[in-house]
């Protein structure tokens, strides 16, 4: 499946010298921070690596060692390194400044139009309609054939997440119920009306329900790939 998507599974590039000196100098500050020499590489230096799908400069397998090495220094249950990074999705597109990559909480950094999301446990990039499953839209959601790759994945990076809009939504509809006015002159404070109605939250909730209908099966970015 994901070789219809990319066309090398493993292209070792040059990088250009002047954002070569740029990222140098940021992996050794964050590996300076981590206590780690320049060429610990415990996820790539592994016999059975691949990074299918992605283009190896040396900047992104910097970027893989270095999240790995995060993850595993915030494990304190010293499981192996494959187990640590099981679910762990990182963004190579981002810098090293950025380091964008699941966190603790299981929660991954937002998707641009550049991103180029990887799986550890997959050992490969992320396709776009996985993607659109992470952003909450059902496995069953099927995208027109006319669009392509790339704008299927712009759309993505331009689209956002149906949680957080629903809670957008949802925030909305209690503003609204409660008649949360702005004063003039001053945006950045609210006027609470009187007769404040104990179900607030329920009416709000079923105004998404409007919008937004649940999911027979919610999925987790987790257990996405």
């Amino acid at each position: 499946m994901c070789s219809l998507y990319v066309q090398a599974s493993k292209r070792q590039l040059p990088d250009k010298s002047k954002e070569n000196a740029v990222w140098q100098k940021l992996s050794v500050e964050v590996r300076t921070s981590l206590g780690v020499s320049q060429n610990y590489s415990p996820w790539t230096g592994g016999a059975n690596f691949a990074g299918e799908g992605l283009s190896l400069t040396q900047r992104v397998v910097d970027i893989l060692n270095v999240v790995a090495i995060k993850v595993m220094q915030a494990d304190a249950s010293r499981r192996s390194v494959p187990q640590c990074l099981e679910h762990v999705y990182v963004d190579v597109s981002q810098s090293h400044a950025r380091l964008n990559f699941t966190r603790r909480n299981g929660l991954t950094g937002a998707f641009t139009t550049a991103t180029e999301l990887y799986s550890y446990k997959e050992d490969r990039v992320v396709l776009p309609h996985e993607m659109m499953w992470m952003h909450g839209f059902p496995v069953d959601c099927s995208v027109p054939s006319t669009i392509s790759p790339g704008a299927f994945k712009d759309m993505i990076g331009n689209g956002m997440s149906l949680p957080s809009l629903a809670t957008m939504v949802w925030a909305l509809q209690v503003m609204m119920a409660r008649g949360f006015e702005a004063p003039e002159g001053s945006a950045m404070e609210v006027k609470r009306v009187k007769n404040v109605v104990d179900n607030d939250l329920e009416m709000g909730a079923q105004e998404i329900g409007k919008v937004v209908k649940p999911r027979s099966r919610p999925l987790k970015c987790r257990h996405t790939l």
